[in-house]
């Protein structure tokens, strides 16, 4: 954690001793947000720990934090989900299933998050059958809800991505259309080129005519990515590399 994290966090933990009003639900939405930058980098021990003293705070707090206590589990559960700890990522998120669907309902959007969360875990476990249901679940809450969220673009790009591995190409295909008309809209130049290269990679094994297609989405990718300098590219990657152009969330 570097200096000014460590100033801004010593600030809030003052104010929550001295009991300023506010000021716990505060610390525990900092740390939380720590949590979410040391996960983004790949450090999930971090993470664990900023994620778990936050949700110790909300635990204190009771049923005016139990939204965020909700997301803390749903967080927890994400970070064990990448370090390979499927069992564990399971618990965490099936409390936040529990508190979600007593708040919010089945409909709700952080079921949506959920959702999607659930079917990344069966598809890194290879349950595709699973992993689809999933992000379909999640696909029809953001369609009625957020119909231009970058969540139903990760859910369209996800589902085109197993309709792919079972050779359901023209399937994908229409599917990362859709993916891609939300990305464009938001202006989202990670998720463009993400959507632009899987395209690519399943028109490349077929005509010459898609083979000169895939060529050019690839050009078109680099042209985008060429803009987005905070990103670590590399246009031979496959769909593990071109995740980490899009929002940790959305991978």
């Amino acid at each position: 954690m570097d200096a000014d994290w460590e100033k801004a966090l010593t600030i809030r933990e003052t104010w929550a001793r001295k009991g300023v009003p506010g000021a716990e639900e505060e610390l525990a939405n900092q740390l939380n947000n720590f949590g979410n930058l040391e996960s983004g980098e790949g450090k999930y021990d971090s993470a664990l720990k900023f994620f778990n003293r936050a949700k110790e705070i909300r635990l204190k707090l009771g049923k005016e934090a139990i939204v965020p206590l909700g997301v803390s589990y749903m967080t927890i559960g994400r970070a064990y989900f990448l370090k390979g700890m499927y069992t564990e990522a399971l618990k965490n998120y099936g409390n936040a299933e529990k508190i979600f669907l007593d708040q919010f309902g089945p409909k709700g959007h952080f079921m949506a998050r959920l959702n999607y969360a659930y079917g990344n875990l069966n598809s890194a476990r290879g349950d595709s059958g699973p992993a689809k249901r999933f992000y379909e679940l999640a696909q029809k809450i953001l369609e009625e809800d957020t119909p231009y969220h970058l969540l139903l673009a990760a859910c369209n790009y996800k589902i085109a991505c197993l309709e792919a591995t079972a050779n359901n190409l023209n399937t994908a295909l229409v599917i990362l259309e859709k993916a891609l008309a939300i990305a464009e809209f938001r202006d989202a130049g990670g998720d463009i080129a993400r959507i632009l290269m899987k395209k690519a990679a399943i028109l490349s094994n077929g005509s010459e005519e898609e083979q000169a297609r895939a060529r050019i989405l690839t050009m078109n990718a680099d042209k985008i990515l060429a803009n987005e300098r905070h990103l670590v590219v590399n246009l031979e990657d496959d769909d593990e590399g071109w995740n980490l152009w899009v929002c940790p969330y959305w991978r």
